[in-house]
């Protein structure tokens, strides 16, 4: 798997919103020309460098091409956050958290919830 540009990360990230295994072109479409003003054409290509990538698969039905997701959006999550990690932190979840809190980010709803996640692990 690699990495996401940010404009395939904003196709997916509304493919993943829907909870669906598969999506209409026209509907990524309809969104993307409405929250980001691209052109159907666009929208186009950016799907069909995904399908390239192995996150979609295309089928034509009729006129409209259905897309199959075949990358998870926790699948992605994972591999972004241990690249992040390993490239950023050294591997190091004290120093990926620290970052976090240092301005005072993190509420404590979150760190409760950090601290049940930590304990649960052991």
């Amino acid at each position: 798997m690699k990495r996401l540009p940010v404009t395939e990360l904003r196709i997916m990230k509304f493919i993943w919103s829907q909870n669906m295994d598969h999506i209409a072109s026209k509907d990524i479409a309809d969104y993307m020309l409405k929250e980001f003003l691209w052109l159907k054409g666009t929208t186009g290509k950016v799907l069909s460098r995904l399908v390239d990538k192995g996150f979609l698969k295309a089928k034509k039905q009729g006129r409209n091409t259905i897309y199959e997701v075949l990358i998870s959006n926790n699948e992605y999550i994972k591999f972004e956050t241990k690249e992040f990690l390993e490239l950023v932190h050294d591997k190091s979840i004290f120093s990926f958290i620290s970052a976090l809190g240092e301005d005072e980010d993190i509420s404590e709803k979150e760190l409760k919830d950090l601290e049940a996640w930590i304990k649960d692990r052991k």
